[in-house]
């Protein structure tokens, strides 16, 4: 049965990463990311009522781009940390689409790209490149 809140969903996610042999730092730091999203959308939020348009402004929010320090300033996230939660947010979520649970996955325009496959359309096979030289390797 499909979980209906963000919150139950988010727990299963990080349950499922346990059980499948992520190490427990590593969950215990997808759970605490989870954490900003869920408390910036609330916690009895459905997750199939999540749009783009929520994530993309828990990505803008106070929660996603700074950090509080231990005497409780804040401070701009380094960029590799704001990029780590823009990708586990965006993994949760397609994991609750790879479920069932939700129809579409929500993510902003900007982030799509993630989601679609990288297809040739016919008539566009290249030629393999030489690993040397980059050139074309029926041309030598």
């Amino acid at each position: 049965m499909a979980p209906k809140t963000l919150k139950k969903a988010c727990e299963q996610f990080v349950q499922h990463l346990r059980d499948t042999g992520t190490k427990d730092i590593t969950a215990d730091n997808y759970a605490r990311i989870l954490g900003l999203f869920i408390e910036h959308q609330g916690e009895d939020k459905e997750i199939g009522k999540i749009l783009p348009m929520h994530v993309l402004n828990f990505y803008k929010s106070e929660a996603a781009t700074m950090k509080t320090l231990k005497d409780g300033s804040k401070q701009p996230r380094a960029a590799t940390s704001y990029l780590q939660i823009k990708r586990d947010v965006r993994l949760a979520l397609c994991w609750f689409h790879e479920m069932g649970w939700i129809d579409r996955v929500p993510l902003p325009s900007e982030e799509k790209r993630f989601l679609e496959p990288k297809t040739k359309t016919a008539g566009q096979e290249s030629a393999p490149l030489s690993a040397a030289t980059g050139e074309d390797a029926e041309a030598e």
